[in-house]
């Protein structure tokens, strides 16, 4: 599930970049099922309509040296997939030579990847491993409508403090244990089980978890001793793009169930109460949805991406599902 804002394309130097950001896009262009690639498919088709994204993709340029070879360079397939689902008259397009890029045998083909997995392998090449770097708690806001440095990380990645603090150890000064780590996220994955909202799995999300018995927290400060804890989460900053995972897994005597309980979500979701000082509006334009039992090999989660809503912006929204 995804949340998002609508921003035009910057200029470009070569006319088929020009094309694809300034074109009106007469018609949707599909993407052809090369055996069981329907989940791909939906990711490609959700960030091909993401505005920011589909920008920051036309702009990558090609770096012979750094790649010599194309027909294996990621970014290089994904932007000449884009360009004909931006500009193509046909009624679909074949995304065997971005799979080829992957290093994709036929094999892979038929087999239902993990789309969450694919995502972040994917980020992980357009990023070249930069959002892996140390993140700081409290990022600077950008502009993402005029900012030409906008990257892919700062559309997906938000960063979440996990706090966690001893309930009846202390030490001689009085002071709790605690120790405080700040960790980027991609993506909220959000346990669906007793909830019926996404609110609802927000905020089962971000409660405080007690850290007693089986789960009892390993104190450094007292040689990794076991004791019992509370452990809290807030998120510090929210990226452009929010994108919440719907974990519909479950397992009974080890065995995947599908959760098949009815979680509502907004249009617009307002993050106001776990942000402070921030952008917190967000629109929903893309939903992915796993349609199959937990046995079918594809992961049984939905995902949402919402995108920020900026001041008299508007925003579109999309919805796809992906067949078992």
């Amino acid at each position: 599930m995804q949340y998002n804002h609508e921003t035009s394309s910057g200029p470009s130097n070569t006319n088929w970049r020009q094309s694809c950001s300034a074109q009106e896009e007469e018609h949707f262009v599909g993407l052809t099922n090369n055996g069981t690639t329907c989940y791909l498919n939906s990711l490609l088709q959700s960030l091909h309509h993401t505005p920011k994204f589909r920008e920051l993709v036309f702009k990558w340029r090609y770096d012979p040296e750094h790649d010599p070879d194309q027909d294996h360079c990621v970014p290089y397939q994904l932007q000449r997939l884009f360009a004909y689902l931006t500009l193509s008259k046909r009624n679909s397009v074949d995304t065997t030579q971005l799979t080829n890029s992957f290093g994709w045998q036929a094999s892979d083909l038929k087999v239902q990847h993990d789309i969450h997995e694919v995502f972040r392998i994917l980020f992980d090449v357009l990023t070249d491993g930069s959002h892996s770097k140390e993140t700081d708690s409290s990022p600077p806001q950008k502009n993402y409508n005029n900012d030409s440095n906008v990257s892919f990380s700062d559309l997906f990645c938000g960063t979440v403090i996990d706090h966690i603090e001893s309930v009846d150890e202390k030490k001689q000064s009085g002071e709790v244990y605690q120790t405080t780590k700040v960790d980027s996220f991609m993506d909220l994955q959000l346990a669906i089980r007793d909830v019926s909202s996404v609110e609802e799995a927000i905020e089962s999300f971000l409660k405080s978890e007690e850290m007693k018995g089986d789960n009892q927290w390993c104190c450094e400060e007292l040689g990794n001793k076991k004791i019992d804890a509370v452990k809290n989460l807030k998120l510090a900053h929210l990226p452009y793009i929010l994108t919440l995972q719907l974990k519909r897994v479950d397992y009974q005597t080890n065995t995947p169930v599908k959760l098949g309980n009815k979680v509502t979500f907004p249009f617009v979701l307002d993050m106001s109460k776990y942000v402070d000082d921030q952008q917190h509006l967000f629109d929903l334009y893309s939903v992915i949805i796993h349609s199959g039992d937990a046995l079918t090999g594809n992961p049984c989660m939905e995902m949402m991406r919402l995108l920020a809503i900026p001041q008299m912006l508007t925003c579109s929204c999309t919805a796809e599902e992906t067949q078992s």
